[in-house]
């Protein structure tokens, strides 16, 4: 109803603006329209539709819907983390595919203005790009190493991108927000447990997400712990204890554990 309304509210428009550019009165006082000074008809339709045409709102370019992590048809702060990730991926997956042109490093490819930081290497010098490293927040740490062989892209789990996701012999169920939730608040009763070293892997030994628990001051208390609610080889959710609290991170968003639930800080 809107598309119509807005096609005969232009219509409407461009008839007025005509008649006011060409200067034709459409009655006049002796029932005749008469011609005034100014542009001849065609003329007018020209310069009006023209103006008609730079008064539309921009669209945003593909590239650069992309880089800034946008998904067509919605607001990528109410999609889940899973889902802007599989965004992003795709948006360097893509970049990737247009070749090196000679480049053997390029470092932060899609830009400061990315969520994602990403360096890509073409070890050969062949213009293809053979590898990708990932720093999903920006924090200094590289979070996913990917490879490119046999004209495919591969994570450190060996799972290969394709049809928008990670896929593969057994590949694991793409997770839920309330999955996701569910795995951090699982990781806060571990880490109010006493920490038994300075770091244990894989706490769970295969069964369920992958987490990392770290004692980074060895005063008996987990710190920090890194989780791949997946297991694809990429950290989802990194949480750490500061000021007698825990800190969730997922992507660029920080929430704080209060009251049984995560809030967005």
């Amino acid at each position: 109803m809107f598309i119509k309304y807005q096609h005969a509210r232009n219509g409407g428009l461009l008839a007025t603006l005509v008649s006011a550019a060409t200067g034709i009165a459409l009655a006049g006082g002796d029932g005749e329209p008469h011609e005034r000074s100014g542009l001849s008809q065609q003329e007018a339709v020209r310069q009006v539709n023209g103006e008609m045409e730079r008064s539309r709102p921009a669209a945003v370019a593909p590239a650069v819907a992309e880089r800034v992590g946008l998904v067509a048809g919605g607001d990528t702060g109410r999609k889940s983390p899973a889902t802007q990730e599989r965004a992003q991926t795709a948006a360097v997956v893509a970049l990737a595919q247009q070749g090196s042109a000679g480049e053997a490093k390029r470092k932060d490819a899609l830009g400061g203005s990315s969520p994602w930081k990403v360096n890509l290497y073409d070890d050969d010098r062949d213009g293809t790009w053979d590898r990708a490293k990932v720093d999903r927040d920006r924090d200094g740490t590289w979070d996913a190493k990917w490879s490119h062989k046999g004209g495919q892209w591969l994570n450190a789990a060996g799972l290969a991108w394709r049809g928008g996701q990670w896929t593969g012999p057994g590949a694991p169920p793409t997770p839920t927000r309330a999955a996701e939730g569910a795995a951090a608040l699982k990781v806060v009763g571990e880490m109010a447990k006493p920490a038994t070293g300075k770091k244990v892997k894989d706490l769970y030994r295969g069964s369920g997400p992958k987490v990392n628990l770290y004692d980074d001051d060895r005063d008996g208390t987990w710190d920090r712990a890194k989780v791949d609610v997946d297991r694809d080889g990429t950290w989802d959710e990194k949480l750490s204890r500061k000021g007698g609290r825990l800190e969730r991170r997922v992507g660029s968003k920080v929430f704080v554990h209060r009251d049984g639930r995560w809030v967005l800080n």
